[in-house]
């Protein structure tokens, strides 16, 4: 016999504003990604993420492309 868990869903609306915008900006899984590696600390967003950045290592190519 083998537990299956139950899918984790997580309610947009339950989260705080900044995240959802994040979400929003980068997508849901770079989003939940950055919170991961960097929940609760101030981070320095720069406009032109250089290719050798922390933020290009840790998220997918669409979330540090330049708008």
């Amino acid at each position: 016999m083998t537990f299956k868990a139950p899918p984790f869903i997580i309610r947009p609306e339950a989260l705080p504003l900044a995240i959802r915008e994040l979400a929003q900006a980068i997508g849901d899984s770079d989003a939940l990604r950055f919170i991961g590696q960097h929940g609760g600390a101030r981070v320095k967003v720069p406009r032109v993420v250089d290719f050798n950045d922390p933020l290009h290592v840790g998220l997918s190519a669409e979330a540090t492309r330049s708008s």
